[in-house]
């Protein structure tokens, strides 16, 4: 599934799952590089002038549509009270498919041939709910699979969709007097195994980072007994892969690219350093040797980079961790004036950034009446910032990308209030041959 990697403002949970989905137009884009200083001499200059790659246009959506791309496919989703979903075939830009959904939508995973969608009842008290509320929405909830070519409805069950793992199973929080999380085979929704769902902070999905954080998937199933025995499970087969042992008495809070971190203290801080809240990282790779340990006395440290945790505090920025050795990679004042720093802090401008964990991430320019948009390559790894222009777009307010396709959204020139998807396939873009030396004032920096 396609996650744009929203900076959030306030302390994020795990990983995602990633998102996987984005309402665009709502959220905001996921990062951006420059604060209103990019010349248009820049922008006009380095124009391609010869016809640029195809674009496929596809009209009529609502701005508070959200999108998901599978493959070929891309999937508008509807809110509100007649919520539904609609497939178009990105190669032709013709519409395949429409489904209602009974209720709001929940969740949505993309295993391939099949795309699985959670819906459940908007809950009557959403702000604090009642434990006897949570049990009947859940009891609500249901999980549908469709074919994602022809939209037709493969299996139905009850439950609500807590992940997936690399398309080969779907992983469901089942309703019931003992609460399960299940196993199912995608295409013909059998189960494949089942365990009774641990109490909170004493189970986690593991999780493991491919080529960077956008591309991160989970690979186990981590449970933390009383007593301190931690359990692995393989998350295709349900078998144990590994057991250890950690002091008794802590709570799981990160389990990230081969480290688990354990929570141990009161809730509440009491002032003295040796009993305060304090997270101890250990080594799952290594047979779980102690990493670090680091006091917490608010808050939680979580993932923020491949190797990296962070605490979040009352600074706007937060602190960073060396995953693995508990080294404070806080980087402050003139040193954040950095591209790669301004790229990773989000600063809000002129260009905005499609994949920010990339060494070339894709950027594209903020929406302007009077300019066209441009979509670019830009260079992050040279001491001076480089920028290759790849194709011209009308004015566009988001962009996302997938393995094969580069999708933009514009909101800005449709007259009806109806917003326009831009679908371009990665191997056409219409690169320049050369990456334009920019300076920092170019960028916004």
């Amino acid at each position: 599934m396609i996650d744009l990697g929203v900076i959030e403002d306030h302390e994020p949970g795990p990983p995602p799952v990633p998102p996987w989905l984005r309402a665009w137009g709502v959220r905001r884009p996921l990062v951006a590089l420059a604060a209103a200083g990019l010349c248009l001499a820049l922008l006009g200059a380095a124009a391609p002038a010869r016809p640029g790659p195809p674009v496929i246009t596809i009209g009529g959506f609502s701005g508070q549509d959200g999108y998901q791309v599978i493959g070929d496919t891309l999937l508008s989703l509807h809110w509100g009270p007649s919520s539904g979903m609609t497939a178009y075939d990105l190669p032709t830009g013709e519409r395949r498919w429409s489904q209602p959904l009974g209720d709001p939508l929940d969740g949505i995973e993309d295993l391939g041939e099949v795309v699985l969608v959670s819906t459940a009842p908007e809950l009557r008290d959403p702000q604090t709910p009642t434990q006897a509320q949570l049990d009947a929405n859940l009891a609500a909830s249901v999980v549908t699979a469709y074919d994602v070519t022809t939209g037709e409805i493969r299996w139905t069950r009850s439950g609500s969709l807590y992940g997936s793992v690399d398309r080969k199973i779907a992983l469901l929080r089942a309703p019931g007097p003992q609460k399960r999380i299940e196993a199912i085979e995608p295409s013909r929704g059998t189960t494949r195994w089942s365990r009774p769902v641990q109490p909170d902070g004493s189970w986690q999905l593991g999780w493991r980072v491919r080529n960077g954080y956008l591309s991160s998937h989970v690979d186990s199933l981590v449970e933390l007994a009383k007593d301190g025995t931690v359990t692995l499970l393989d998350l295709v087969t349900g078998a144990v892969t590994q057991t250890a042992h950690v002091p008794p008495g802590g709570a799981l809070t990160v389990a990230w690219n081969g480290v688990l971190g354990v929570r141990y203290g009161p809730a509440e801080p009491t002032g003295d350093p040796a009993v305060d809240r304090h997270i101890t990282f250990y080594d799952v790779d290594a047979d779980f040797a102690h990493l670090w340990t680091a006091a917490v006395p608010q808050g939680d440290l979580t993932p923020c980079s491949p190797d990296e945790v962070c605490s979040w505090g009352t600074d706007p920025q937060p602190r960073r961790f060396d995953l693995r050795t508990g080294e404070d990679r806080t980087v402050r004042g003139d040193q954040r004036n950095t591209l790669f720093g301004r790229l990773q802090d989000g600063q809000v401008g002129v260009w905005r950034v499609v994949n920010a964990e990339e060494t070339h991430p894709l950027v594209y320019s903020g929406p302007a009446a009077h300019r066209p948009g441009w979509v670019g390559e830009l260079d992050v790894t040279a001491t001076t910032p480089r920028v290759r222009l790849l194709i011209g777009l009308s004015p566009i307010d988001q962009c996302l990308i997938t393995v094969r396709w580069l999708l933009c959204l514009s909101n800005s020139t449709n007259p009806t209030g109806t917003s326009v998807v831009y679908a371009v396939r990665r191997a056409d873009l219409d690169a320049e041959p050369r990456l334009r030396p920019t300076s920092g004032a170019d960028l916004g920096l």
